[in-house]
């Protein structure tokens, strides 16, 4: 007779629009990971681990100053003799 498993059966799988849906509460509202997973009955790591592996928003480019515009700086940033 096999033997049966003692483990408990898997956690339950999270469709992608509750995973949006936490890491939303965590970025925008500053719920806590511990907050999330007593909301949705996961572990703490759970949550976490969504928002670690959510996309990063992007940042808008800082426009650069030129190169002339750069020399510029570093020759006014040089100290000169007393």
């Amino acid at each position: 007779m096999p033997k049966k498993s003692t483990k408990s059966s898997a956690p339950p799988r999270y469709s992608e629009e509750v995973r949006e849906q936490a890491v939303k509460l965590m970025k925008e509202l500053g719920y806590t990971p511990s907050q999330i997973a007593e909301k949705f009955g996961c572990s703490t790591e759970t949550p976490r681990s969504w928002k670690n592996n959510s996309p990063k928003p992007s940042r808008p480019n800082k426009p650069r100053a030129s190169k002339k515009h750069s020399m510029r700086l570093n020759v006014s940033k040089k100290k000169t003799p007393d």
